[in-house]
């Protein structure tokens, strides 16, 4: 908009110095003109009113403008301008003013250029501070502007401006103008009327409405100061002023329509004295519910909402003492804040609640008086008397409560109750969004764990097994979880020699696959050892009772084949027994020989309990090596596979490649378990000499 435009305040203050100087130089000559010994010119006159009344309009442009661009809702700072202002505006006037009765036998002082000289510097400070507070009273008024009240302000404004036009046609003194007087006495009425909007005042707290009384007084006293200055002036000069401001319809407005709003000021402030503790605990309510408000957006953490709810609840309440109780999802507790109140009290509370059958849990309690209380004589020795508890809910479940105590009977109000409940209710949606934030962070890191995890599992199952055109070999694996803790592998020893590995990790998830990487790299280093397999698993043990947690094991079965010798010889440690078909007597059965699981004993003792068993093997013999996942598997029913099931299964399809054999154990095992979820994870290995 045009005059919010800043390059406008530059225009009006150099225009308004522009038209002073002018005038300065007008009044000087038509004071050097009024002398015996010079001729009186005229048109000096008719200049002088012009530059005037120019004068006047850009001062008051300029403070217009200034007001439109500063947005400042600060009543007592912008009062504090206004009276500085005219504090400094007064100062001056009043140092003119001893000068002059310095030098009162001075002919100077009775000269008629020096007398208009100061009457037009003191003209100045008088014009600037009538601007300035008129522009100041202007933006109190229109807070909280309506329609209304911005056109009726705007009609003042313009009939106010309007008058400088009266400084041009007036040619009489003012008081013999029934035109004049009765102008002043219309627009006056209006501003009185405008200068009953006192909105603002409301907004005000006790501290700021004496502060702000004592400068809207000091305001009204350097107005009428100035008022008086004038009208002196014109008593003492008389005729030898060319510029008397007592004739200046616009400046008398202006100067009425101050007094009047100081006026109505005062005296609206003064009847707003009793309510000021009133509004300041409305005030003090509504920066609470923001505050908490806020801290709902920011969900940090939780506990920096438990100590926002209680300090809120606690000064809001003006309760004496407080605390407040949540628990987590498990309903275990979480937090315990207390103010001015120990944890005894607190479980003294509680337990005359409990006698008197006060379920805080369930809804908000009241007690007016805890003496009239069964069990009182609990709290005899304690500054107890009133108490409220609200419980704290979230999706209908309880999530804690809050406590606060008088010192006084009766101390909480219906009013107090409500706003307490609404801060709680608050506070509990933000607990319950600050828990959903955290759960979503927590995901957010299992998602990238099982990430990384996956990766672990990729890199430590082999992409293809070791080739030998001695036996054929095949594999399947599925996790339960997205993380396994199967595991399989097979290393070549040398030309004739491979070792085959399947082991099962107690539980699931990133610690499973982990357990993994550290088993492959141990059998990786001890199969370079080239050593027997039951030293092997030896040190395996041993090296890994390092790594383990205490209750975390490890189940594995070992096979080296020797194909130069045509035999294997299996090593197994609490793993699962090994489905053997011997293709010579057409018959299958289960290796059982002994072992424990990796992780188990931890001692030197561990190869004691290791049994090596070595066979010979035909063309056509078969290995079916898996883990417990498959035999446990159960269908909808509860019924699990079983050893046996699966020893048919695998006798059935015996007589195939490996890849059809495993492929048929997994079909079997899903049309076994149908639509039921897996509980573990499946491996199984096949491989058949050739």
């Amino acid at each position: 908009m045009l005059f919010t435009d800043k390059r406008l305040l530059k225009i009006f203050l150099i225009s308004s110095v522009i038209a002073w100087v002018i005038l300065l130089c007008i009044t000087s000559v038509t004071a050097l003109s009024s002398h015996p010994d010079m001729p009186i010119v005229v048109g000096n006159l008719i200049l002088h009113k012009i530059f005037l009344s120019a004068f006047f309009l850009f001062v008051f442009l300029y403070y217009r403008v200034k007001n439109i661009s500063e947005q400042s809702a600060n009543f007592s700072e912008i009062i504090w301008q206004a009276f500085i202002t005219g504090a400094l505006m007064l100062f001056t006037l009043l140092i003119t003013k001893q000068i002059n009765i310095s030098n009162a036998d001075s002919f100077l002082v009775k000269d008629h250029f020096y007398i208009n000289l100061v009457y037009d510097v003191n003209m100045v400070f008088i014009v600037v501070f009538t601007a300035k507070v008129f522009y100041v009273f202007k933006r109190m008024i229109l807070y909280q502007r309506s329609r209304g009240l911005t056109k009726s302000w705007l009609i003042y404004e313009y009939l106010l401006l309007s008058c400088i036009i009266l400084n041009l046609i007036f040619k009489e003194d003012i008081e013999n103008s029934f035109v004049a007087l009765l102008v002043i006495v219309s627009i006056s009425t209006f501003g009185l009327v405008l200068s009953l909007n006192m909105r603002w005042v409301a907004y005000l707290n006790f501290k700021q409405k004496w502060h702000n009384l004592l400068l809207i007084f000091l305001i009204l006293l350097i107005t009428l100061t100035l008022a008086l200055h004038i009208h002196a002036s014109r008593n003492d000069f008389g005729s030898d002023i060319i510029n008397d401001l007592a004739e200046s319809v616009f400046i008398i407005n202006c100067f009425m329509f101050i007094c009047f709003y100081c006026i109505s000021s005062m005296l609206v402030i003064l009847f707003n004295f009793p309510t000021s503790s009133v509004f300041e605990q409305k005030m003090g309510e509504v920066f609470n519910f923001r505050k908490l408000s806020q801290t709902i957006q920011r969900i940090d953490e939780e506990d920096q909402i438990y100590d926002v709810l209680l300090d809120t609840c606690t000064s809001t309440s003006m309760a004496d003492s407080a605390w407040l109780e949540i628990v987590d999802r498990k309903e275990e507790y979480a937090a315990f804040l207390n103010r001015n109140i120990d944890k005894y009290d607190v479980f003294e509370l509680k337990k005359i609640a409990k006698r008197n059958e006060l379920d805080f849990k369930s809804e908000a309690i009241y007690v007016k008086n805890l003496r009239k209380l069964k069990s009182a004589d609990y709290i005899s020795d304690m500054p107890f008397y009133s108490l409220m508890v609200v419980p704290l809910y979230s999706h209908g479940k309880n999530i804690g409560l809050i406590g606060l105590v008088k010192n006084v009977n009766d101390g909480f109000n219906k009013e107090l109750i409500e706003i307490v409940k609404s801060f709680v209710g608050q506070a509990s949606i933000s607990i319950e969004n600050s828990r959903l934030v955290a759960d979503t962070v927590e995901h957010e890191r299992y998602k990238e764990e099982i990430k990384i995890a996956k990766s672990v599992q990729r890199n430590l199952l082999p992409e293809s097994l070791v080739y030998n055109s001695h036996f054929q070999i095949s594999s399947f694996t599925e996790s339960a979880d997205e993380i396994g803790g199967d595991y399989y592998d097979s290393f070549k020893l040398d030309e004739n020699r491979t070792a085959i590995v399947i082991a099962d990790v107690s539980g699931h998830g990133t610690t499973a696959a982990f357990h993994m990487a550290q088993l492959k790299g141990v059998l990786q280093s001890l199969m370079l050892l080239d050593m027997p397999m039951g030293e092997m698993l030896s040190y395996a043990n041993k090296a890994l009772g390092y790594c383990l947690k205490k209750k975390t094991f490890i189940t594995l079965s070992m096979y080296i084949i020797d194909t130069a010798k045509k035999q294997f010889s299996v090593a197994r440690a609490g793993h699962c027994p090994t489905i053997y078909f011997d293709s010579e007597t057409k018959t299958v059965e289960y290796l059982k020989n002994k072992g424990l699981g990796l992780g188990i004993l931890r001692d030197d003792d561990f190869e004691k309990y290791i049994d090596i068993y070595t066979k010979d093997y035909n063309i056509g013999d078969v290995l079916y090596l898996y883990t417990d996942g498959i035999v446990e598997a159960k269908n909808s029913f509860g019924d699990e596979l079983g050893y046996e099931k699966l020893k048919d299964i695998v006798s059935a399809c015996v007589e195939k490649d490996t890849n059809y054999m495993v492929n048929r154990t997994i079909e079997e095992l899903y049309g076994f378990c149908g639509d039921k979820r897996l509980d573990d994870d499946y491996t199984c290995l096949a491989i058949k000499f050739i």
